[in-house]
């Protein structure tokens, strides 16, 4: 059966709204909900599923983001950004001190 688009729509925004509301975490949402409309539309051959997913790896947009978590969680880590926020307090007091009205 071909899905129009509409009724995957609807089916992708249900689901994943139902499964939300159940309280399953949206990260496993986003993929159950993709089910019902990769099993009902015969266009969506596996092939092609995986051919968009592979291709999905070279957006340097979608791979900046699990990276700079990635560097957030090292710093944190390494207890950096500690020390950046202490820098911070303390150039934020010398400019205070520095540039106080006379």
């Amino acid at each position: 059966m071909i899905l129009s688009t509409g009724i995957a729509c609807a089916l992708l925004v249900g689901r994943f709204l139902l499964l939300v509301i159940i309280r399953i975490p949206v990260a496993f949402a986003l993929g159950l909900a993709t089910i019902p409309v990769i099993m009902l539309d015969v266009r969506l051959t596996p092939f092609i599923i995986i051919d968009r997913m592979f291709q999905s790896y070279n957006s340097f947009i979608l791979l900046a983001v699990p990276f700079f978590l990635l560097v957030a969680n090292l710093m944190n880590s390494g207890k950096i950004t500690d020390k950046l926020i202490d820098f911070a307090r303390v150039s934020n007091r010398l400019d205070a001190w520095w540039f106080r009205p006379c």
